[in-house]
């Protein structure tokens, strides 16, 4: 179930397509112009004169959001399904860096690519990534194993299965043996994007292209990684896949709730027994389906 996680919160977040029209150019995005501590903070020793070394801030010159407040402002004004637009709100107010706590773990946001940039090249042989404690939980409540799923080893293992993986999806080689495969998913998509462009009102347009290329994604994934075709592209969709689909955006949506959620609230409000549901329909979806793990598969 790792490739699900490739898809968090992007599954929730997303917003309603505009839709597949070929009559007129698309208008093009208007770019924001960067705030000035942008300029000040993105690029390393902005601002200074030659030679003179900017100082590195400490945690406490950071700034920082009050708990209450991101509380308020996920579950009362509305942001806790739009976390991009806080994130926007958040940068202009508090520039490329701040922090915020989230329960008992602290976190330093960074809103500017080559901050990120920096971070990402000086991570060392075995990089730390989220835990995903939100998942274990789960597996844990049904005594299921983590098996090889990326969020929930680390170190050596993590660079040990990524060096596996990376042989058998990264190298061109490898990746040439797809080629097959991708195609008759792409080929199965075309036909999908006929049909809906035939079956609209104007005879030209396809509507909710997001979830359209969602299923795109899914049946592609699935066909790699368990040599076996779910009907996401199909005119008529198998219920069983339908309910591992909702079953997914149950489980994405209900997991922020829960995550920002404190744990007394669990018995109370219905979003951890929601989210409990999508993961369990899920690891039914992959038993019935016969989806073994990826190393029966692969040798």
């Amino acid at each position: 179930m790792a490739v699900l996680g490739c898809a968090r919160l992007r599954w929730v977040l997303r917003g309603a397509g505009r839709g597949l029209c070929p009559t007129g150019p698309e208008p093009r995005p208007r770019s924001l112009p960067p705030s000035p501590s942008d300029k000040a903070t993105e690029a390393p020793g902005a601002g200074a004169g030659p030679g003179i070394r900017r100082r590195q801030r400490s945690l406490k010159e950071i700034p920082r959001l009050g708990q209450l407040r991101f509380f308020f402002q996920l579950f009362v004004q509305g942001y806790a399904l739009q976390l991009h637009q806080l994130q926007v709100l958040y940068k202009a107010k508090y520039g490329p860096m701040w922090m915020s706590y989230l329960g008992p773990q602290m976190h330093v946001n960074l809103a500017s690519a080559p901050l990120l940039e920096q971070v990402m090249r000086q991570e060392g042989k075995y990089p730390v990534r989220n835990d995903m404690e939100l998942w274990k939980e789960h597996r844990d409540l049904h005594d299921l194993t983590y098996g090889d799923w990326n969020g929930a080893i680390e170190g050596h293992h993590w660079y040990q299965l990524r060096q596996a993986l990376n042989q058998r999806l990264l190298k061109p080689a490898e990746a040439a043996l797809y080629t097959d495969a991708f195609n008759e998913v792409i080929d199965d998509f075309m036909i999908r994007l006929d049909q809906l462009r035939a079956e609209s009102a104007s005879g030209n347009q396809v509507s909710d292209t997001a979830q359209l290329f969602y299923y795109f994604a899914l049946e592609a994934i699935c066909y790699i990684l368990f040599e076996k075709r779910i009907g996401c592209l199909q005119r008529s969709i198998p219920e069983d896949t339908v309910t591992f689909v909702r079953s997914i955006g149950l489980m994405f949506q209900n997991s922020l709730y829960a995550t920002f959620l404190p744990k007394w609230t669990r018995p109370v409000l219905p979003f951890w027994k929601r989210y409990l549901d999508g993961w369990n329909a899920i690891f039914s979806f992959g038993e019935d389906s016969q989806m073994g793990p990826r190393e029966e598969r692969w040798g």
